[in-house]
């Protein structure tokens, strides 16, 4: 007799699954009446929500937006600013300091490094004195190129002038050659020998340094040179500079204002001539009363 073949118990909970199995993936899924935010289940291969575009857009143009209005207004307020500092720099340029020397090379003697003499300044409607006090004369004539800074035919003074054009002399044709051989200042195109000119204070200054007996044949006119000359001619004496023409040859002021000096003596003071008076009378009564000089 063949026996009974045993038979399995049975679970009494029945398997609803088989154990998971190594280097499974978990899977998503999906929903179609889900709502945006339940797209996904969470697990493997889920993505977190990003900003959408359009917020995006909106954030980085106001960024753009005010750093633009930012840079504009930097620009406009250093813009507003830069007539100031346009002032500032055109008044430092205008008025040079009295050291520096030098010239640039031009026919009608204009000497833009030379310095403006700042304490010579006219007051408007001023007019000009001549070396000997009395009021400045013309110095070209009619018939002839007009002489001057500003070629009125007169020595007079502008604050613009670098080059001190307030030397009156009749030309020479010696000092036509001289200069421009020696100074590069050619002046033979606008001047000529006999005629009256008003070169510049280094011009006269070389003349005399060169011939101190005879300043190359020049002559100066004392009724047409302008009485600021001596003041010129001192302001360099006192900073110890010398007076530089177009090619780098510089000039003593002391000699060519002792020339200036002898050939048209200035005119006394007021108090010297008032002092004057006062020893004449004096001297009068002391011969009218003791009979001998006082």
């Amino acid at each position: 007799h063949c026996a009974a073949r045993p038979t399995r118990a049975m679970s009494s909970n029945p398997m609803i699954g088989s154990p998971a199995r190594s280097g499974a993936v978990k899977r998503t899924v999906s929903f179609p009446a889900a709502g945006a935010s339940d797209r996904a289940e969470a697990g493997y291969g889920s993505t977190p929500d990003a900003p959408s575009a359009p917020e995006w857009t909106d954030a980085s143009r106001v960024r753009v937006a005010g750093r633009l209005l930012l840079t504009i207004a930097v620009f406009g307020i250093l813009g507003s600013l830069l007539p100031f500092f346009a002032v500032g720099w055109a008044n430092k340029l205008g008025t040079p300091s009295i050291s520096r020397t030098g010239a640039s090379v031009s026919g009608l003697q204009s000497l833009q490094s030379m310095p403006a003499v700042s304490s010579l300044g006219q007051a408007p409607g001023e007019s000009d004195a001549n070396l000997l006090g009395t009021p400045l004369k013309p110095c070209s004539s009619s018939d002839q190129a007009s002489t001057g800074w500003t070629r009125s035919g007169s020595c007079a003074w502008s604050p613009d002038d670098s080059g001190y054009h307030e030397v009156c002399v009749t030309m020479d044709d010696e000092f036509l050659a001289s200069s421009a051989a020696h100074d590069g200042n050619d002046l033979s195109s606008v001047v000529a020998h006999g005629e009256r000119w008003c070169v510049c204070a280094w011009a006269w200054a070389s003349a005399v340094e060169r011939d101190p007996d005879n300043t190359e044949g020049l002559r100066l006119e004392c009724e047409e040179s302008n009485a600021k000359l001596r003041a010129v001619y001192q302001s360099f004496i006192d900073r110890g500079e010398g007076m530089t023409g177009p090619t780098g040859v510089a000039y003593g002021p002391t000699r060519a204002l002792e020339a200036v000096n002898r050939l048209c003596p200035a005119p006394a003071s007021a108090g010297a001539r008032l002092g004057d008076a006062r020893r004449a009378r004096m001297e009068a009564n002391a011969r009218a009363t003791l009979g001998v000089p006082y």
